[in-house]
C-alpha cells in the first residue's frame, strides 16, 4: 500500500509497517507515523493504541495515546497466559514485544545467558545477563515491564 510515509505492508501481527527506505521511515509503524503527523512527537513511555483493537484501522479517530503500563494492563491483565517451556516468559502489545529467553552461549561458562527482548520505536533491543535476578534489575532500571509467571499454574491461552 502506498502512503505519504512510504510503501507499507501488513506484518505478521496485523500492523502496517513501512517497507520502503527512501522516505526514512523504514520499519516504522504506520499508525505511529499517522499519530505523530497529526499530534506531534510521541513522548517516551507512551504508545499509540487502536481503540477498536484492529491494528489495521489507522483512522486518526481510532488512535489514542496511552502510557505503556496502562496500555499493557488494558490488553493483558486478567488474561490467561501460555508458556511452552519453563524458560520462556512472554507478552506483547502494539509497540513492544518483550520476553525473557534462555539463550545458548558457547563462550559463556554456564553455557547460556538470559535475554530480555523488546522493541522501541520499531527497533529490536536486547538486555542480557548470566543471572536472571541481575537481568531483572537491568530491566526494571530501564522502567521496562517485568513479569514472573508461575509455570505450574498456567494453562494454554492467548497472550
Amino acid at each position: 500500500m502506498k502512503t505519504k510515509f512510504g510503501n507499507a505492508t501488513i506484518n505478521k501481527l496485523g500492523y502496517y509497517q513501512i517497507t520502503s527506505r527512501k522516505e526514512g521511515n523504514h520499519n516504522k509503524y504506520l499508525h505511529r507515523l499517522i499519530f505523530e503527523d497529526f499530534y506531534g512527537e510521541i513522548p517516551d513511555g507512551y504508545v499509540v493504541h487502536h481503540k477498536d483493537e484492529n491494528p489495521s484501522n489507522n483512522c486518526i479517530l481510532n488512535l489514542q495515546l496511552l502510557k505503556e503500563k496502562e496500555h499493557h494492563n488494558l490488553h493483558h491483565v486478567g488474561r490467561v497466559h501460555s508458556i511452552k517451556s519453563k524458560i520462556k516468559i512472554s507478552g506483547s502489545n502494539s509497540t513492544n514485544y518483550f520476553r525473557v529467553i534462555k539463550k545458548k552461549k558457547k563462550d559463556c561458562k554456564q553455557g547460556f545467558t538470559w535475554e530480555y527482548q523488546y522493541i522501541i520505536n520499531g527497533k529490536r533491543k536486547f538486555l542480557s545477563s548470566v543471572n536472571i535476578e541481575t537481568l531483572k534489575e537491568k530491566v526494571l532500571a530501564k522502567n521496562l515491564i517485568w513479569y514472573e509467571f508461575d509455570t505450574d499454574t498456567l494453562v494454554g491461552g492467548e497472550i
